[in-house]
């Protein structure tokens, strides 16, 4: 068996069975957790075709609280990625994101363990930083900022702020905003635009799905000149309420282009 293929297996087994796991260790309480699939197309910045350029990311998000304000979410993820029709890389990530939870916000540390694949070598790679959220209503935003280890060097720092809004209990809308930063003039950057809709009421499985359109551009072109244009789909499954999130934890412009 493929790992990739052991990893979706896990994805649908993890959540279910923290869940069950959690419920039987006093003073856990589990809050949620989600599965999701994702497939982000691009055109490699030119007329390259959409379906020749693309990552696909899957990942298995499990939320606890431990009292006393004390959280943390854990993931489980994979993501890989096609150039020109062939495969260019591969990472397998698992990361831990424990919080601290104050009035109708969080604050919180993440790290994210990262074997990337790359030409048949295998290399360690690590992101770490910090996450903050922050709900009003039909508000909310989640912001996070860190470091990208390769191999045990520096690489570079990835910054991400995301604003959503509630229209119905249903649908949702929001605008996000990733950078990482290379040096003072040397960057790569995504905005985004998305919508997610709640088809539960229509399926009677908890079931979301989400679509996105976004600008990629980096150092020495700006937003309003960049061709170069990413469409997203997603689809995700949610277990006790879900553990949602505009970024999870792909909290780097590196996972959408490597």
């Amino acid at each position: 068996m493929k790992f990739s293929a052991f990893l979706l297996i896990s994805a649908a087994f993890v959540p279910a069975a923290s869940q069950v796991a959690a419920q039987s260790i006093p003073g856990i309480v589990h809050d949620g957790s989600t599965v999701t699939l994702a497939f982000n197309l691009h055109n490699d910045g030119q007329d390259d075709p959409y379906s020749e350029n693309y990552t696909t990311m899957l990942s298995a998000r499990s939320s606890y609280s431990f009292g006393n304000s004390f959280g943390a979410t854990f993931t489980l993820g994979y993501q890989s990625e096609m150039y020109q029709d062939s495969l260019f890389s591969e990472r397998y990530i698992l990361d831990v994101n424990p919080t601290y939870s104050f009035g109708m916000g969080t604050v919180g540390l993440y790290y994210t363990a990262i074997s990337r694949s790359r030409d048949s070598v295998d290399e360690p790679q690590a992101n770490y930083g910090v996450t903050a959220t922050y709900e009003s209503g039909p508000f909310g935003v989640e912001a996070y900022a860190g470091n990208y280890d390769e191999d045990g060097d520096f690489n570079h720092n990835p910054y991400g702020i995301a604003a959503s809004y509630s229209l119905t209990d249903d649908a949702s809308v929001y605008i996000a905003h990733q950078r990482d930063v290379r040096d003072t003039d040397n960057f790569d950057a995504a905005t985004s635009i998305g919508a997610s809709y709640d088809l539960g009421g229509l399926t009677g499985a908890p079931i979301r799905v989400t679509a996105a359109a976004s600008r990629l551009y980096f150092d020495g072109t700006s937003f309003s000149d960049s061709e170069w244009n990413q469409f997203t789909i997603a689809a995700s499954y949610d277990i006790g309420g879900g553990s949602k999130s505009v970024f999870g934890a792909f909290r780097s412009w590196s996972f959408y282009y490597d």
